[in-house]
């Protein structure tokens, strides 16, 4: 994704407004008044407020003068054909670099709908849509996946299964103009040559669309036309969503005066606060934090806190539940519960900021993810802390609760590399419609799968199922409060198992539907980067690769782990030595013999999440066996940054961690051979605590550093949680 570096300054944005389409008597559209405006002027001006000052407008020569009349800071040219106006907004586009905003000039809508495309840094070239049924004015449809846009409709353009409107606002970043430019200067060829079949489709839609004014307008929308040109073209076309906010393209002046009453009546701050709250979120943030949280968002921006601020307040909070619940006793769980869920409430309000701001950066997505993390894994070490002070030490379920979500967060973000929007062939602009794309027959799977998120009792089940932060700190804090530490685990590996499995069996559906799509190179890429392999597994995988190449590398790796667990499960901390040693190396041979085989296959992304299944579980049995749990649970902590780091610093940094610090970790592999002999040498609980002291830091210590070089700059902010569940 496009994003403005603090070193590249980015270029003035320009705006072209299309005031092409007719009103109900004939006359221009974009002069119909709005509350003492024409639409035209009322747009240039919410654009001047978003930053953008330099204005194109295109119209027809008979309006040309009064246009300019209207908009005088505007540069304002006529066209008289869908051909003409095409040639001028490819002149335009090939001008000066930066974002260039498309528009029509006859649009009415709130200034908060505009500046959620515009004024969003995440965002390089992106699409304004709305819901099928909330902008009936809106004639033609995109297709929607994994929130860009993928297939879009124009007047000679159709698309089998539009999921959304397009409401004729595009914002092209500056990495996009030159393809831009090349489109709309093809379309402006095609649109005076007619391809074959262009006619019949203009025709067809034409027959649905009622009004004269309309059929004008929808016959001569540049705007879409140049979105199918960029979708077409290869472009990354992302949505901003209106929501709630209004938008109309009046065609008379009654109807301009309905439109300004909604949008008078309309609290736009309110829907701008209720647009910071996720679209989707867990069952107990939605209906126990978010209803209150929204307004903490706003009382923080009107004093003009940061959502960095805000993050490191919850992070330190958090700390501060986990520091109470090593205390002990009744009253420190309950006090460590009410701050547990302080800490959760600011981590809410930190996005709601984020979104209500509209203030993002990379380094900000980082720190919120890697502090989720924390918070959590701190909060487990402080519960073993006060059981073992208590006399009851459940260091194995606090270690095995941490491999547990850790091991979940790395198959969400595992198995999203290879759900990745798969390659789509894009049909030549001459073509009416578009073919199915590679991953047609997932998307099928899946969507049987969602069908009951249609009936709400489903939906809230599937969202319960699946053990989301929101309800995991509701159970930690609830149970911490009420009983004992020890149930706090039992009930989150429970409830986490069940998340694991459900989850587990829908991406297993999905990778089997999708056996047919073709491999993409940079996929291997990020699946061999998250095994975190070390110099033996590659030595063994370069040996072995010759007979190992066409096996699928998960079921290597299952191979070599699940004799691990099924030990684990029978002998526990009784096993042998020698067992255990034993059963450790046969999983390093397999697993690290997988990594010579192919990555691009349909289940190749299961690999990384056994390879952390395996080691974690690998570890904590050798502590067991050498009674020092405690020493196990910081190692897999430090261990855990090492996995966040290796999925986070790549998506929001745009780089991995520096190569000493591979040598410093050493690769799975190779951990589990020092463990291995740490506890034969009888040194395993020393030299745990110091191996942990030693690669925390270190770790800790170049992750700040990198972005001390780097420093903040606009980017990607996401949910680090994947949907989990078919």
């Amino acid at each position: 994704m496009a994003g403005r570096t603090a070193d590249a300054p980015a270029a003035p944005p320009a705006a072209l407004l299309f005031a092409t389409v007719p009103d109900a008597d004939g006359g221009c559209a974009a002069l119909l008044r709005l509350a003492g405006q024409t639409l035209a002027e009322r747009l240039v001006e919410q654009l001047a407020r978003l930053g953008i000052e330099h204005a194109y407008v295109v119209t027809r020569r008979e309006w040309e003068r009064d246009v300019a009349a209207a908009v005088p800071d505007a540069a304002v040219s006529a066209a008289g054909t869908l051909s003409e106006q095409l040639a001028v907004a490819a002149e335009i586009a090939e001008g000066d670099p930066g974002t260039l905003v498309l528009l029509a000039a006859d649009v009415a809508m709130h200034g908060e709908a505009l500046a959620g495309l515009l004024d969003d840094p995440r965002m390089g070239t992106g699409a304004l849509v709305a819901r099928e049924d909330a902008a009936a004015e809106a004639p033609f449809g995109v297709e929607i996946r994994h929130m860009r846009v993928i297939a879009a409709e124009s007047p000679f353009h159709a698309v089998t299964a539009p999921t959304a409107r397009f409401l004729d606002v595009l914002k092209v970043g500056a990495d996009d103009r030159a393809t831009l430019a090349g489109a709309a200067r093809e379309l402006a060829g095609l649109v005076a040559a007619r391809p074959d079949g262009w006619d019949a489709e203009l025709e067809r839609k034409a027959a649905a669309w009622d009004e004269p004014a309309r059929v004008a307008a929808a016959r001569g929308d540049a705007v879409a036309l140049l979105l199918v040109g960029l979708t077409r073209a290869g472009a990354a076309v992302e949505i901003s969503r209106l929501r709630e906010l209004v938008w109309a393209r009046p065609i008379s002046e009654a109807a301009a005066a309905a439109v300004a009453q909604r949008i008078e009546l309309t609290d736009e701050d309110r829907l701008r606060l209720d647009s910071a709250v996720k679209a989707t979120d867990g069952v107990f943030t939605t209906l126990f934090v978010s209803p209150y949280s929204r307004h903490l968002a706003r009382f923080a921006a009107r004093r003009g806190l940061t959502p960095n601020q805000v993050t490191t307040a919850s992070m330190l909070t958090g700390l501060a539940a986990a520091a109470l619940f090593a205390v002990g006793p009744r009253w420190a769980l309950i006090a460590g519960a009410v701050l547990l869920q302080a800490a959760f409430t600011l981590d809410c309000v930190d996005g709601q900021l984020a979104r209500y701001t509209r203030r993002f950066s990379r380094f900000g997505a980082w720190l919120d993810s890697v502090f989720d993390r924390a918070k959590e894994y701190a909060a487990y070490g402080g519960l073993a802390i006060g059981a073992s002070r208590l006399g009851d030490p459940v260091w194995v379920l606090a270690g095995a609760a941490l491999s547990l979500q850790t091991v979940r967060h790395v198959t969400d973000f595992s198995f999203a590399v290879r759900r990745a929007p798969d390659p789509i062939l894009q049909p030549p602009l001459a073509a009416v419609g578009t073919p199915p794309s590679a991953g047609a027959a997932q998307r099928s799977v899946l969507n049987r799968a969602r069908r009951l998120d249609a009936v709400p009792v489903a939906l809230w089940a599937k969202k319960l199922i699946g053990f989301p932060i929101g309800e995991r700190f509701a159970v930690i804090s609830l149970t911490a409060a009420l009983f004992t530490p020890r149930a706090t685990f039992v009930v989150v590996l429970a409830w986490g198992g069940l998340a694991a499995l459900y989850g587990l069996a829908g991406r297993v559906a999905r990778a089997v539907a999708s056996r047919g799509a073709a491999p993409v190179p940079e996929r291997e890429r990020v699946l061999r980067l998250y095994r975190d392999d070390g110099r033996l597994a590659v030595a063994l995988g370069s040996v072995a690769a010759p007979w190992v190449r066409r096996i699928p590398p998960a079921l290597l790796v299952v191979a070599g782990v699940v004799p691990v667990l099924v030990l684990i499960a029978a002998s526990g901390a009784g096993a042998s030595r020698a067992g255990a040693l034993a059963a450790l190396a046969w999983m390093v041979l397999l697993a690290g013999a997988s990594a010579g085989a192919s990555h691009a296959g349909p289940t190749a992304w299961a690999a990384p999440p056994a390879i952390r299944l395996g080691e974690y579980a690998g570890l904590l049995w050798l502590a067991a066996i050498a009674g020092a749990e405690p020493a196990a649970f910081a190692v897999l902590g430090a261990l855990a940054f090492r996995s966040y780091d290796l999925i986070y610093r790549p998506m929001f940094q745009g780089r991995t961690p520096a190569r000493w610090v591979g040598a410093i970790a050493l690769g799975w592999d190779i951990r589990l051979v020092l463990a291995g002999a740490l506890l034969a040498a009888g040194a395993l609980e020393a030299g745990f605590f110091a191996w942990a002291a030693v690669i925390g830091a270190a770790f800790t210590a170049e992750a700040a550093m990198s972005w001390r070089r780097v420093g903040a700059p606009p980017g990607l902010m996401t949910d680090d949680e994947e949907d989990e569940g078919p």
